[in-house]
């Protein structure tokens, strides 16, 4: 009994030792910036049955996996694309990647309502699967295996990405390239009228650090001009970070970066300091998922808050 017992942890620790030893690679996935997120879930240890094989004989042909599981799911309205159109360029990146596909099918020849209801599949208004329009790809990457649902249903584009990997492996990086965003002085007029606030959405920060760039912020300008026209107004400086650290470490930087947006208002547009406050919330207020490079770039950000003078 002891020596069986002996084997078993030698080999449970083995298999902790190869999980360690697997590089845990990041793979960056460019999705269209007209997608938005609709549902993020993750378990550290989890088994999956990723389909191998379509609707056939009363059942699907699966591969049990285990590790890390991690479910996301993307919609957009859309109404050029074809579900193909869509699915090759993400297929095209994953190839490139070193991913193998294992099995890829169309609604019909995947089996329709049989697949559909046989597989793991989130559920509306996560994604809309329109039984006569969607493609299912299973892939493999060493010990890394990904399978995407793609499916259109009227103008609603949805797409879900399941992910197993090694415990410490890494999910895929969403990158979804944004339009250039042109700041309007009437737009942040506008704002901070009808709102009371304002993002200050061109400033720039060196990575990870509290110094502002040299500028210049038409932002800055914009707003010190407004305080100059309404002298009855002052304003605070609110900063915001992604969730990447600690909550402590997030609101002190966020409220440096505050700080370092005030003392270019004085310095370099003679805004009285009186009128100016600075403070930081961390990432406690998010504009929108942190799980994506993209929206953890939308959520650093400092806002202009207008707060009346006595």
């Amino acid at each position: 009994m002891n020596i069986t017992l002996k084997i078993v942890n030698k080999a449970f620790y083995a298999l902790i030792l190869i999980a360690l030893a697997t590089e845990a690679k990041t793979f960056e996935l460019d999705l269209p910036n007209i997608m938005e997120e609709v549902f993020f879930q993750q378990a550290y240890q989890e088994t999956y049955q990723a389909p191998i094989g379509p609707w056939s004989m009363g059942t699907i042909k699966t591969l049990e996996t285990d590790g890390r599981l991690v479910k996301r799911a993307w919609q957009a309205s859309e109404a050029t694309s074809t579900v193909d159109q869509f699915a090759e360029p993400i297929l095209d990146q994953m190839r490139a990647a070193g991913y193998q596909i294992l099995f890829d099918c169309h609604d019909q020849v995947c089996g329709g309502f049989d697949f559909r209801f046989s597989t793991d599949v989130l559920p509306a208004p996560y994604i809309y699967v329109n039984l006569q329009n969607f493609r299912f790809v299973t892939l493999k990457f060493e010990l890394n295996y990904k399978t995407i649902l793609v499916s259109k249903m009227a103008n609603i584009l949805s797409l879900q990405l399941f992910e197993v990997m090694p415990y410490n492996g890494q999910s895929a990086e969403i990158t979804q390239p944004a339009a250039e965003i042109n700041i309007a002085p009437d737009d942040i007029k506008t704002l901070i009228h009808q709102d009371g606030s304002a993002v200050l959405n061109d400033l720039e920060f060196e990575s990870g650090s509290s110094k502002l760039g040299k500028g210049p912020f038409k932002s800055l300008s914009i707003v010190a001009k407004y305080l100059t026209g309404s002298p009855t107004e002052a304003a605070i400086l609110v900063g915001h970070t992604d969730n990447v650290g600690s909550l402590e470490n997030n609101i002190l930087l966020s409220e440096k970066r505050a700080a370092a947006v005030v003392e270019r208002l004085v310095s370099a547009y003679g805004v009285s300091l009186s009128r100016l406050s600075a403070k930081g919330v961390g990432f406690l207020a998010p504009l929108t998922s942190n799980s994506s490079k993209t929206g953890r770039e939308l959520n650093r950000r400092v806002e202009f808050v207008l707060r009346r003078t006595p």
